[in-house]
């Protein structure tokens, strides 16, 4: 995979010498996975993600997610898989630990996780004193990364932290700060 480039209605790339277009109306970002193999293209207006397209580096589109209007859809060994979640704000497609993580807008809890034959596998609640903010990748786990308040900071002022989390029980471990 090389050579990714997007404009405005356009991204495209190279796998195997063969050159992938994908048409894509009002992207803001095209970055490519390599951990997981495939392409993330975020799509919106005003620099305002509402679309997050995943596609394999082949071009073959692994999951789409509408944030506006709650949908997700995803293709996992030919068989589609279709679920809705209002008030998504964000998407984590992890396809070699085998799940898919929504963060939601709710009170307690604010991420769902499935596996990709779309079963229900639990809930994240919230941790008190901080907000959801984004999903990192490891290669042995994934985090959630969180946002504390001015109870949380340290001694110089910094309260971004990792919370290690265990994808089948939903359960968060805190992993140090986030840089």
């Amino acid at each position: 995979m090389e050579n990714l480039n997007f404009s405005n209605d356009l991204v495209e790339w190279t796998f195997n010498n063969e050159k992938i277009r994908v048409p894509s109306e009002h992207a803001i970002i095209a970055s490519i996975d390599n951990l997981n193999n495939y392409v993330v293209i975020e799509t919106g207006e005003q620099f305002i993600t509402n679309r997050i397209y995943f596609y394999s580096f082949s071009g073959e589109q692994l999951l789409f997610c509408d944030k506006q209007n709650g949908l997700i859809n995803w293709n996992v060994d030919s068989k589609q898989h279709n679920v809705e979640i209002p008030n998504i704000l964000n998407i984590g497609f992890f396809l070699k630990k085998k799940v898919i993580i929504v963060m939601y807008l709710a009170n307690e809890k604010e991420a769902i996780i499935f596996d990709l034959d779309g079963n229900f596998l639990c809930e994240v609640e919230k941790v008190s004193n901080y907000e959801m903010i984004y999903f990192q990748e490891y290669p042995d786990y994934i985090s959630i990364v969180m946002e504390g308040n001015s109870d949380t900071e340290d001694k110089f002022k910094r309260s971004s932290k990792n919370f290690k989390l265990d994808v089948l029980t939903g359960e968060l471990e805190e992993a140090g700060l986030s840089y």
